[in-house]
């Protein structure tokens, strides 16, 4: 049990720019949830697309993706975690809604059924990347597109009207992983020019064509809890919550047999304010 009361932390400041404070609280585990002791985070888009930006709400706790050990267990926690067992996870950040959930602290609060058990023969620093990232993939693929081509959109000049010859102008589903205006353009003009097309971004989608069906998987509502992000409001979902969970029983078995890697990582070991 941690013995502490404060910790170190990075929040969004005043003027949403980025703050180091060590003085932000730790707070008591509630029921379903477990306190895990920060080993390493993710800079993910998240983060950095949205500190410096009204987005954030000032002293709210920033980050998503985390690795790191079981420190403490709540009560109701049906999933079997041991203390100093290596687990990986994910939050919303920046939450004016419970500002003191996040990762870029020393110790993370988080609900249960979205840790994924990490074995020790896997690096724990590179497996932090990989929380979010994996709910995005099933979630957005198998639920949000169905059957059918997908495009992972990347922003070059005239890359979108090459991908349509590519595809022989036979390309109607699109899933937006970077989900900003320009990848947005790139879809557009990627996607068939005949109607019926579908787009879907991991933000809220930018797509300018009305003939294209426009939605987004946003990760955060595997959570089930209400968020809001600028204007955007989400209500909580309990579907997307127990299909996280499903798919969370697969995922550690994904991760520890080799099958899902995480990509290349850029590692600092300086810290907060040193990168």
């Amino acid at each position: 049990m941690v013995t502490q009361n404060t910790q170190k932390a990075l929040i969004s400041g005043s003027d949403w720019e980025a703050v180091v404070t060590n003085d932000f609280p730790i707070s008591l585990v509630p029921a379903g949830h477990v306190l895990v002791k920060t080993a390493y985070v993710e800079l993910n888009p998240a983060d950095w697309m949205n500190m410096g930006t009204e987005n954030t709400v000032p002293s709210t706790l920033g980050g998503c993706d985390f690795s790191g050990i079981v420190e403490e267990v709540g009560p109701a926690v049906t999933k079997k975690f041991t203390k100093g067992e290596n687990v990986i996870g994910f939050n919303l950040g920046f939450n004016r809604l419970r500002p003191n959930k996040g990762a870029f602290a020393q110790y993370v609060i988080t609900k249960r059924d979205l840790l994924l058990q990490v074995p020790e023969s896997l690096p724990i620093h590179r497996v932090a990347s990989m929380p979010a990232g994996l709910i995005y993939c099933r979630a957005g693929v198998v639920s949000g597109l169905g059957d059918g081509g997908i495009g992972d959109s990347v922003c070059k000049a005239a890359v979108g009207l090459k991908i349509r010859e590519h595809t022989n102008n036979n390309l109607h589903h699109v899933y937006d992983t970077t989900a900003s205006a320009k990848t947005a353009a790139v879809c557009s003009e990627a996607l068939s020019s005949n109607p019926g097309g579908k787009y879907m971004a991991t933000q809220f989608p930018q797509m300018k064509r009305e003939d294209i069906e426009s939605s987004a998987m946003v990760v955060y509502s595997a959570i089930n809890e209400e968020f809001r992000v600028g204007a955007h409001v989400s209500p909580a979902k309990e579907e997307d919550f127990e299909f996280a969970k499903r798919f969370g029983v697969i995922a550690d078995k994904l991760v520890a047999e080799g099958k899902v890697r995480a990509h290349n990582v850029l590692t600092n070991e300086e810290g907060w304010g040193n990168s």
